[in-house]
This record gives C-alpha cells, sequence and structure tokens, in this order.
C-alpha cells in the first residue's frame, strides 16, 4: 500500500473521474411502503458518490459509515 499510491498522481485520479462510466441498468432496489403508494427508489445512482467517500474523504467516520452502507446492502 505504501509504494502502490505513488503509482497514481491526481492526473490519474481525474482521468478515471471522468471517463470511467458506471453501468446503466439499476440492480439495487428500495421498494417503500406508502398507504396507497408503493414506489421503487434505485439505489444504484448513489454509488458513485459512495465509493468516493469511501475512498477519498478526510473524515474517518464518513469513510467508515460509506464503507459499511456499501457492503452492507
Amino acid at each position: 500500500n505504501r509504494v502502490n499510491h505513488y503509482l497514481i498522481d491526481d492526473t490519474s485520479y481525474y482521468l478515471i473521474k471522468e471517463v470511467v462510466t458506471w453501468d446503466n441498468d439499476n440492480y439495487i432496489a428500495f421498494n417503500v411502503s406508502f398507504y396507497e403508494l408503493k414506489p421503487t427508489i434505485h439505489l444504484d445512482i448513489f454509488l458513485p458518490r459512495i465509493l468516493n467517500l469511501a475512498l477519498h474523504n478526510s473524515d474517518r467516520q464518513t469513510k467508515v459509515l460509506a464503507y459499511m452502507n456499501y457492503f452492507n446492502q
């Protein structure tokens, strides 16, 4: 881990963020039950932000919560 972080600089991070695309299909669905309405919320749209927080946020509590929310689906 200590040596590998020198291999990826800020330019590489920018390219990964801008060039790599996520799958457009929705796989993670959350069904909400209301009295007369039962909408389905697709959580896939939140994955890039959750992973970004888990990997790059300086606040440890935010990183841990993002990691736990992603891997405990």
